[in-house]
């Protein structure tokens, strides 16, 4: 899972942190050999409409616009990016 184009090369534990360093495109080598395999992103769903928005600071809903109906959801990135 490691970027071609990187030269830094991070180590550590931690499934937070592989996370990112991974979305960054860099290297990762965890020290116990347990490193993650799948990716997620965090996206904001509403709970009235079931629209999902990238925007994380959004206080009302941009399909349905109830306030306080925007619920934090993990969603898995797949080998594209997408």
């Amino acid at each position: 899972q490691a970027s071609v184009g990187s030269t830094v090369t991070s180590v550590t534990g931690d499934f937070h942190m592989q996370n990112v360093l991974l979305q960054m495109g860099l290297q990762l080598v965890a020290p116990n050999g347990r490193a993650v395999d799948k990716l997620y992103l965090w996206q904001l769903r509403c709970e009235a409409c079931g629209k999902v928005c990238k925007e994380a600071g959004r206080a009302f809903c941009p399909g349905c616009g109830n306030m306080g109906t925007l619920r934090k959801v993990r969603v898995q990135i797949d080998g594209d990016g997408a």
